[in-house]
C-alpha cells in the first residue's frame, strides 16, 4: 500500500475532482488555494492553514463530503486586538471548538469562566461571550452560524493557530445585516 502524503506549499490547484483517500493527508499552505469545479471527498486529512494577513482557500463548485480542519489565525487579547471571524466551515460546534482550542497547546483566551468567544447583540449594543455554563461540552451553544461575525481573541496571537473543524460549503451563503441607526 501505498501512503501519499500532500503538501502545497504556495500555489493554486485547480482540479475538476478531488479525493483526500483514508491515511493520506493534504495541507495547503497559508498562501494556497484549492478550486474545484467538481466534487470534492475528504476520508483523510485536510488542512488549509493561515497567518496574520495570509488565509488559504479551498472553493469547491459541486458537492462536498467529509470535515475538514482550518488552522485560523487569531489575534491576542488585548485592547482593540480582538478579530471578528466567521466560521470557515459548516458544522463547526461551538463548545467543541472551545474545548478543543483551550486543551493542550490550543490559545484561545479565557478569563475565569469567560471563553475569548463572543456574539454581539445589536439591539442592545453589547458582546456576550460564551462561557463554562453556555458552552460546556453539553453542545448547548449549538453550531457557529457560518458567515455570522463573532469576536474572537488568542492567548499568544497565533503562535498555536485555533482549530475549525467541518465541512467546506458549495453554496452561497449569506447573512442579514442589521442597521440600527
Amino acid at each position: 500500500k501505498l501512503l501519499l502524503i500532500i503538501t502545497i506549499v504556495s500555489f493554486t490547484l485547480q482540479a475538476q475532482n478531488l479525493t483526500v483517500s483514508s491515511g493520506t493527508s493534504f495541507t495547503v499552505d497559508k498562501t494556497g488555494s484549492v478550486t474545484i469545479t467538481g466534487n470534492f471527498s475528504n476520508s483523510g486529512t485536510f488542512t488549509l492553514n493561515s497567518d496574520a494577513d495570509e488565509f488559504s482557500s479551498i472553493i469547491v463548485s459541486g458537492s462536498s463530503t467529509g470535515n475538514i480542519d482550518y488552522n485560523r489565525y487569531v489575534n491576542a487579547v488585548g485592547t482593540d486586538e480582538w478579530d471578528l471571524i466567521g466560521s470557515p466551515l459548516d458544522g463547526v460546534s461551538i463548545s467543541t471548538f472551545v474545548t478543543n482550542n483551550t486543551n493542550g497547546t490550543a490559545t484561545l483566551a479565557t478569563n475565569g469562566s469567560a471563553y475569548a468567544v463572543g456574539e454581539y447583540d445589536n439591539a442592545t449594543d453589547t458582546w456576550t461571550n460564551y462561557t463554562t455554563a453556555t458552552a460546556g461540552v453539553d453542545e448547548a451553544a449549538g453550531n457557529f452560524d457560518i458567515g455570522k461575525g463573532y469576536q474572537m481573541a488568542s492567548v499568544d496571537g497565533g503562535t498555536e493557530l485555533l482549530k475549525f473543524t467541518g465541512a467546506p460549503v458549495s453554496t452561497p451563503q449569506t447573512q442579514p445585516i442589521i442597521d440600527n441607526d
